[in-house]
């Protein structure tokens, strides 16, 4: 089974899972089917049951109210979750008006919240990378391991794939689930490319560095020889010999960058790494944006991290020059 393939078979298995237990929510499901992502999808049938489950009401009694004040709830979330659950409850009331259960869509009349970050998220997103000194100690850990003896001989046999696997996270900035997805034939051993299909099923190609293509090579051979035989188009594998899980290749980048102080680096703040890095380059936004597969340079801003402080201080040297003068 190719990765796009157990990708969408894990996400259906996670939804038949809730359909289990809310059966009522069958048509639901049935009529984001055509709407969206198997992962939005996924999303929204969590936040309508969560909304179900708070208000406690059958469809048919159901009332901006209740709308309004389960929103109001989420006050206290990012303001990514509120519009996940804002948009979730808007394709509900959709949903429910067009099956007949009710005679209006009260979410119609509701504003979606605002995409706005709280300071403390701020905050912690700004530090939220790694410089080139904590890359160059993360692959040092990789490459030596780290912790007990016994870590580091478990370590040593996995080091290759290790090392594939944050070179292509800092070389592309994909995202976990499309690194989860790559099989051997994504890989064009020859010409160093890598065919990438991400969020909201679009094609990406990358050109790949030398170091990142060495690694992947080396990683090739011991693949091999931890197969021993075994047919898997995976490329890469977990210790059971099967496709590695999206929870495990987070682990990997935890485990090699849990003594960096003062951050908690996940694969999602690699690619920031990745979009950070390419902007201090270059200062063009485009085209961070195109790399990162980006459809508006607001969000793409979100990536960049660490400029703040650097700007403020452009800032006062030219002004501190200007009052001299």
């Amino acid at each position: 089974m190719n990765g796009i393939q157990n990708y969408e078979n894990n996400i259906e298995r996670m939804i038949n899972n809730k359909l289990e237990k809310y059966p009522e929510l069958t048509g639901f499901a049935n009529y984001l089917s055509s709407k969206g992502s198997l992962t939005t999808n996924y999303n929204y049938i969590n936040q309508v049951i969560r909304f179900l489950n708070k208000i406690d009401k059958d469809n048919s009694n159901i009332t901006m109210d209740d709308y309004t004040g389960f929103l109001a709830s989420l006050r206290g979330k990012t303001s990514g979750y509120q519009r996940c659950a804002f948009f979730a409850l808007k394709r509900y009331s959709e949903y429910l008006l067009y099956s007949g259960k009710t005679i209006n869509n009260p979410m119609d009349k509701i504003t979606a919240p605002k995409n706005i970050e709280s300071i403390t998220t701020k905050e912690k997103r700004e530090n939220a990378f790694l410089t080139k000194e904590e890359v160059e100690c993360t692959l040092s850990n990789i490459e030596y391991g780290i912790g007990s003896h016994q870590a580091k001989l478990i370590q040593e046999r996995w080091k290759e794939r290790d090392n594939a696997i944050i070179l292509l996270f800092l070389s592309t900035g994909i995202r976990c689930s499309a690194l989860f997805k790559l099989d051997m034939n994504s890989v064009n051993w020859d010409n160093s490319t890598l065919i990438v299909m991400d969020k909201g099923s679009k094609i990406h190609k990358y050109i790949l560095p030398s170091k990142t293509m060495k690694a992947l090579q080396d990683w090739k051979t011991k693949r091999q020889e931890l197969l021993n035989g075994k047919e898997e188009e995976a490329l890469f594998i977990s210790k059971y010999r099967i496709r590695i899980s999206q929870c495990a290749i987070s682990d990997i980048v935890k485990k090699y960058t849990a003594d960096i102080e003062g951050k908690h680096i996940t694969p999602h703040k690699l690619r920031a790494t990745f979009g950070t890095h390419l902007y201090n380059e270059t200062r063009d936004i485009k085209f961070v944006q195109d790399q990162m597969g980006h459809t508006n340079p607001k969000i793409t801003e979100i990536y960049i991290r660490g400029n703040q402080d650097s700007d403020r201080q452009k800032a006062s040297d030219i002004m501190a020059k200007f009052l001299e003068d």
